[in-house]
């Protein structure tokens, strides 16, 4: 009978081993060998989650582009849709707002490890939301001043319009003349460009055309070129475009025509041309006289006289 039981007892721990759905171990009471039958353990995932910086809109209207952070992880779909996230310990369904948002991701107990094989049911990250696009209007124009960032500004950056004041004195050389002022702060050092908008009414009267030559910054009492004081300034699409800005900073800005004027060589040409059309008169005038006096000189001959007749 020990033996028949032996036999039943192999069977069955072999057919569990198969079917991974039992744990068995063996005790020995008064002779007899007991089958102790325990539960299956619950797989275990490795979980990570990392921290993300991303650029939105810039506005921050396109309500459908939100943004958030999930855990990666090699675990099934089923045992990853009980992972849930918060914010201050409230659901977290993602963004778009600019911001620094630390998230708690929260895992179902006894499912989950590090990458270090340490059992965890939270891991946190930050997602991070910056602006690619700062705008600030230009107060009675219907145009502003643009940065751009390719990396995203840093959270907390601002652009804003300032009252543009340059004396006349300063301005008193040019033709047309149009000004703005504004205040970047909070970039944290990040490389941005910055587009100045041209104004179409610089385009009226006697302007016909404008180069990079034409904006000027606004410091120590004078207008100086931006070009020349080393930035880098290009014209696009109806905008001055400068490139590699970095820091905070406050800038007068304006774009100014001079008056026409004839160049100082013009007039030395003009005198230059007058005083050889004089020369070249004088000179012809006395070369007619020169001709005409020889055939003055010359001595008249008296009329052949008839010969006298004695009576």
């Amino acid at each position: 009978m020990k033996k028949f039981s032996a036999i039943i007892l192999t069977l069955l721990l072999v057919a569990t081993m198969l079917a991974g759905l039992v744990l068995p171990a063996f005790a020995e009471d008064d002779g007899e060998m007991v089958l102790l039958i325990a539960s299956a353990s619950t797989p275990v995932y490795t979980a990570t989650f990392e921290d993300a910086t991303y650029s939105a809109s810039p506005d921050n209207a396109d309500d459908s582009k939100v943004y958030y952070l999930t855990v990666t992880s090699d675990a099934p779909a089923e045992v990853l849709a009980k992972v849930t996230y918060t914010l201050d310990g409230k659901p977290f369904n993602g963004t778009s707002t600019p911001g620094s948002y630390v998230i708690t991701a929260n895992l179902p107990e006894g499912q989950f490890v590090d990458a270090a094989g340490n059992p965890v049911t939270t891991l946190t990250a930050t997602l991070t939301l910056t602006v690619s696009e700062l705008s600030a209007d230009i107060p009675g124009k219907p145009y502003a001043v643009i940065l751009l960032s390719a990396d995203g500004f840093a959270t907390g950056a601002s652009v804003k319009s300032l009252a543009a004041s340059i004396p006349a004195e300063a301005l008193k050389k040019f033709a047309a003349v149009d000004t703005m002022a504004f205040r970047v702060s909070g970039t944290k050092g990040g490389a941005y460009t910055i587009l100045i908008p041209i104004s179409s009414t610089l385009y009226e009267g006697r302007v016909r055309a404008i180069s990079t030559k034409n904006l000027y910054l606004y410091e120590d009492g004078k207008l100086v070129s931006l070009e020349k004081q080393g930035y880098k300034v290009a014209l696009k699409d109806g905008y001055y475009e400068v490139t590699d800005m970095t820091g905070d900073s406050e800038m007068t800005l304006a774009i100014a025509v001079k008056k026409a004027c004839f160049p100082w060589w013009i007039f030395i040409v003009i005198a230059v041309v007058l005083l050889v059309l004089f020369l070249y008169f004088i000179g012809r005038s006395k070369r007619e006289e020169a001709e005409a006096a020889p055939a003055e000189k010359e001595p008249k001959q008296d009329a052949a006289k008839e010969p006298e007749t004695k009576e």
